[in-house]
């Protein structure tokens, strides 16, 4: 359990407490085989969702100069070092008594990670330094490791304006009808795709949430979907 008694810490507890189902995303950055979704942004504060395709990486040995951060670890391999060994997690106990595995990266703390063979997904929950403004923590990094390509990349997207997604009080039928499908091929979900949520597939998502080690919501909250392998608009990016 994380030991700082600061700000961050006191707003990584408050997030956390709020309903998985609360999560909507409102700015999305795609760099290619990453993806960040905008879960909530009051200055100074701000929390990413990061979804990571199979063979997805980040630049190694970079850091954030203008952000604190935790990430919390939600699903899926990812082979972090922080100054140069491995990543360090402490399992923080949620009101409902799971255990959630969180890492503090501080502006120093040169960090990465290599290629994600099989994709995953974490929080990067925020607290933004120096009166800069939230954008993506992307978009914020320096360091002498990060290819050509990854300039250009993020330069790129730097440039752009966001795109907006709106809120949804319930997933869509298209995106139920996709998870249900996503289910149906791991074996977990006998019941027809068509984009209905009933008892049986409640029941059936949640036994999958509780066998992958996710919150067990019965939700499509934004972790479940990006196990699944579904976005939050109802395409498959696995």
């Amino acid at each position: 359990m994380p030991q700082q008694t600061d700000a961050l810490t006191h707003f990584l507890h408050w997030f956390l407490a709020q309903p998985v189902t609360s999560w909507a995303p409102t700015a999305v950055y795609d760099y290619g085989l990453v993806r960040s979704l905008v879960l909530y942004r009051d200055a100074p504060y701000q929390v990413e969702l990061f979804t990571v395709r199979p063979g997805g990486e980040f630049p190694e040995e970079h850091r954030h100069p203008a952000c604190d951060t935790y990430e919390v670890g939600l699903y899926g391999e990812i082979p972090l070092t922080v100054n140069g060994q491995p990543a360090t997690y402490t399992l923080l106990p949620l009101a409902d008594g799971q255990l959630i595995p969180v890492c503090r990266i501080r502006p120093e703390d040169w960090h990465g990670a290599a290629a994600i063979p099989e994709g995953g997904a974490f929080l990067s929950v925020q607290q933004w330094l120096h009166g800069v403004e939230p954008t993506s923590i992307g978009l914020n990094w320096e360091g002498a490791a990060v290819s050509p390509e990854h300039v250009e990349r993020f330069t790129e997207h730097a440039a752009r304006p966001l795109r907006r997604v709106s809120r949804r009080p319930s997933p869509s039928r298209e995106v139920v009808r996709q998870a249900q499908r996503a289910l149906q091929h791991r074996g977990c979900f006998g019941g027809f795709a068509a984009g209905i949520i009933t008892p049986s597939w409640r029941q059936a998502l949640g036994a999958y949430q509780q066998h992958t080690g996710l919150p067990v919501t019965g939700e499509l909250d934004p972790a479940t979907l990006a196990a699944l392998g579904v976005d939050a608009l109802g395409d498959l990016i696995a």
